[in-house]
């Protein structure tokens, strides 16, 4: 499941946005991993890009990025 929605974490001038992205088993009901990163757009002083992440991890290994968190996870999914 991957879950996109708007935020109030850039202050006035600015936006921001957050995404989830959560791996299950639903035959299992078990979560094979876990990610979320926040994303900030500010206009004000000046125009900068920030990314943070929150959470990253595939079964009990922590990962940075969301390129490890799908490297970690590819192998999970069948073709």
């Amino acid at each position: 499941m991957e879950y996109h929605y708007n935020s109030n974490f850039a202050g006035p001038g600015g936006t921001s946005w957050s995404t989830i992205v959560s791996v299950w088993d639903v035959y299992e009901n078990s979560q094979y991993g876990d990610f979320s990163e926040n994303h900030y757009q500010r206009w004000k002083p000046e125009y900068s890009t920030t990314d943070k992440v929150l959470t990253c991890e595939v079964f009990s290994q922590k990962c940075k990025t969301i390129a490890e968190f799908n490297g970690l996870i590819r192998p999970y999914f069948n073709d």
